[in-house]
């Protein structure tokens, strides 16, 4: 089942696919707001979708971006991360300015090279010129339904990558039970410690 989410403006429940054709409401309802609308996808290991409509500054670098990601979806254990540039599929350095590429220009961010996290994002609009470097978040995705894999009811925990619920969890052996984490509400949910 896909995730679904509300938009905040006029409260009507889309998935993924919908929120993005209703990206109109979202851009009229920011116009007061100032700075970039940037909308980011990335899909977990169980193949639900993650995204996030946020506004930054104009003054915003790509390092800003590499914070705010890592403190909200990515950051275990202090992996390296890159961006690149979709349409050359060049290398972009953390000390680039956000203003200096275009709407409609897309981005993909790469975090940890040996279990990669990957995610998609792109400038939706310019809405209005600011010197900050802040971001608020617009729309997040609700958390998604993850079904346990030994019964089908909704899982907690993924233990050696497996969704699992509150009552599996207590018939697996102890010392799998080590490798336990948390679902929480990121694509890094369940890879290399990420809790």
């Amino acid at each position: 089942m896909a995730t679904k989410t509300n938009c905040q403006f006029c409260n009507n429940k889309f998935n993924l696919k919908k929120l993005i054709e209703h990206e109109n409401c979202i851009i009229e309802h920011c116009q007061g707001k100032s700075g970039y609308l940037l909308f980011f996808n990335a899909i977990g290991i169980t193949n639900k979708d993650y995204y996030m409509y946020v506004i930054v500054g104009s003054n915003t670098k790509f390092s800003n971006i590499n914070k705010f990601l890592k403190d909200i979806w990515c950051d275990c254990c202090g992996h390296t991360s890159i961006f690149k540039n979709c349409q050359t599929g060049y290398k972009i350095q953390t000390n680039r300015l956000l203003s200096e590429f275009d709407e409609d220009d897309e981005f993909v961010y790469e975090y940890d090279a040996g279990d990669t996290t990957t995610i998609f994002f792109r400038i939706v609009k310019k809405i209005k010129n600011n010197n900050d470097n802040k971001f608020s978040i617009i729309i997040r995705n609700e958390q998604p339904i993850i079904k346990c894999k030994k019964c089908k009811d909704n899982s907690n925990y993924y233990v050696c990558g497996d969704p699992i619920c509150s009552k599996c969890i207590e018939k697996i052996d102890e010392d799998e039970k080590e490798c336990k984490l948390e679902i929480v509400n990121s694509p890094r949910s369940g890879q290399c410690g990420y809790e």
